[in-house]
């Protein structure tokens, strides 16, 4: 009984517990990261819809509906836009609240995707963002990559 017991607390303790993490690699912060994006906007989040949980149970994503307050690239102030989000790690947009989003691209039914290890940020971190962009609006964020020439 002993040794049952005690290989039951040894398994227990040395045992690894399942864990999912997510590491993200520093966004770039320059015109690369403009051009590369789909569209980037300021805007309100006007309404959720979260999609169904997977097969596991987990709450993985939602569509977020958006009212452009700013545009930088790609549409233009007033429009209403529909954002997927992977709220899996938790990186839930909050209704009422603005963001500073960069769409990575589209999906199948043409949402704007926002991932969770991008530029998109809350409005009240996104000053040094908003002054980074404006320098590549004006151009004046300095020399520019060089295209290789052909030989």
């Amino acid at each position: 009984m002993f040794r049952t017991l005690l290989a039951a607390v040894i398994c227990a303790v040395l045992w690894p517990a399942s864990a999912q993490a997510l590491s993200c690699a520093p966004p770039r912060v320059d015109r690369t990261s403009v051009e590369a994006a789909a569209a980037i906007f300021e805007g309100v989040v006007t309404a959720e819809k979260q999609m169904p949980p997977n097969d596991k149970g987990i709450q993985h994503s939602s569509f977020y509906t958006f009212q452009v307050t700013k545009n930088w690239k790609g549409l233009s102030e007033g429009d209403v836009v529909t954002v997927s989000r992977n709220t899996m790690w938790g990186d839930h947009f909050q209704m009422g609240k603005a963001y500073l989003v960069f769409a990575d691209g589209r999906d199948d039914q043409g949402h704007f995707v926002s991932g969770p290890c991008g530029l998109t940020t809350a409005m009240e971190y996104a000053e040094p963002l908003r002054e980074m962009l404006q320098k590549v609006a004006d151009g004046t964020d300095g020399p520019q990559p060089q295209t290789p020439q052909e030989n």
